[in-house]
């Protein structure tokens, strides 16, 4: 659910800034370097190779959304994916309720906090369906029995 919805910002953001065009500049950059070396042209495909470097180095940097897992966890969250959760056909209106619940009270919302929630409302997903399920109707008639 809100995983999803970073999942395709961050690919979003990966098209708009254009980071394949630049990985894949510098990987033809390596190749062009490396043949070079192939053909005994080593000063020149060492030059073509710090040139690839040197590109891939100014490369914007690709979005991964496990990274807001971990090391960007306590940063807020910006407008636009704000945005995009809340056009998200696939998030529950009672989740988009608690995140907007929970930017009036802070002002803004942390990463962490979206996975949080995302998590209790799981949790509490996987509970309510286990006790309206048959298996546990039938478990709690052992109850009477286990207390004889």
């Amino acid at each position: 659910m809100i995983r999803g919805v970073l999942r395709n910002w961050c690919a979003k953001r990966n098209t708009a800034s254009g980071v394949k065009r630049w990985y894949c500049a510098a990987l033809v950059l390596v190749l062009i370097g490396v043949g070079l070396f192939g053909t005994r042209a080593t000063f020149w495909g060492m030059a073509v190779i710090v040139i690839a470097y040197s590109v891939a180095r100014m490369a914007p940097k690709s979005e991964a959304s496990s990274k807001f897992e971990t090391d960007c966890r306590y940063d807020p969250v910006p407008d636009e994916l704000l945005e995009m959760l809340a056009d998200a056909p696939t998030l529950p209106i009672g989740l988009k309720a608690k995140i907007a619940d929970l930017l009036r009270e802070e002002g803004q919302i942390m990463y962490d906090d979206l996975f949080a929630l995302e998590t209790r409302y799981l949790d509490r997903q996987a509970k309510g369906m286990s006790v309206q399920g048959q298996g546990y109707r039938k478990m709690m008639a052992f109850v009477d029995l286990s207390s004889e």
